[in-house]
């Protein structure tokens, strides 16, 4: 599975705890590809007040787009954007944990 790390996911993966830091820990042995582009690369480090292409660019690349990000995507964690899941890192683990996906390390 690809996962899209937006900005907000990414800036927190480096963090010592936490679901996106999880959702690093535990791609490997789940086969998830973990995807950014370079915008969200030159978005963390610019911080960027303005996340729309975020979706835009996930939807073309990934089946699911990670954020924490409330104040730019609003309720979408969560819910669907032209069939892209949306999802914080949390709820992503609790998906993969219930449907019997999620590999232990």
């Amino acid at each position: 599975m690809r996962l899209f790390l937006d900005t907000s996911v990414l800036a927190t993966c480096g963090s010592a705890s936490g679901a996106a830091r999880e959702i690093l820990r535990l791609a490997a042995p789940n086969q998830w590809t973990l995807v950014v582009t370079p915008f969200v690369v030159e978005e963390v480090l610019r911080n960027l007040p303005q996340l729309a292409s975020i979706l835009f660019s996930a939807l073309a690349w990934t089946d699911v787009l990670l954020a924490h990000d409330r104040g730019h995507f609003g309720e979408l964690p969560g819910k669907e954007f032209y069939g892209l899941a949306i999802r914080s890192p949390g709820q992503f683990l609790i998906r993969e944990r219930t449907a019997g996906r999620l590999k232990a390390v």
